[in-house]
């Protein structure tokens, strides 16, 4: 593929789907891809047409993508309270060209769901196609990314950077 240049939109609660970003973006880097990482509430409102490879990243929470009330209650439970998520982003985005869009999640094992399959139903909702992502997984309390996760991350983006 090697696009001129990604974005990696993320959020991120615990720190684990922004670990995840940032080591997919420097696998990127490492292919010679210009890469911007930035936090849903700080991602552009137009993504220019600059962008060729767009990475959206969330954790799973209740088999979704985090909602106020799911933020509400991560906070609760010790996590750094954020303002809008990658959900609100998707509603409002605006997509100047058009982008490789591929999500990405974490989640715990099981049946937890998925975030990065309900950013392709979102962005499906808005008529923006986007390819099947992958998950990567934590576990714990709080959650921490399971060994091995970190190493699937760089070597996901150097797949991607290839393709």
């Amino acid at each position: 593929m090697n696009p001129a240049s990604a974005l990696v939109v993320v959020e991120s609660c615990w720190g684990n789907t922004a670990t995840i970003g940032r080591t997919v973006a420097d696998a990127l880097r490492a292919e010679g891809i210009d890469v911007t990482v930035v936090s849903a509430q700080d991602a552009p409102e137009v993504v220019p047409a600059t962008v060729a490879l767009l990475l959206i990243g969330a954790p799973t929470h209740n088999m979704g993508l985090p909602g106020p009330s799911t933020r509400r209650i991560a906070a609760t439970r010790g996590a750094p309270t954020t303002g809008p998520g990658v959900a609100e982003w998707i509603d409002q985005v605006r997509l100047d060209g058009t982008p490789q869009i591929l999500p990405f999640d974490t989640h715990v094992s099981g049946f937890s769901g998925s975030a990065a399959k309900a950013i392709r139903r979102r962005l499906r909702t808005r008529r923006i196609d986007a390819r099947v992502g992958t998950g990567f997984l934590v576990a714990g309390e709080p959650p921490t990314l399971r060994p091995g996760e970190t190493e699937r991350a760089a070597a996901w983006g150097a797949q991607l950077a290839r393709a």
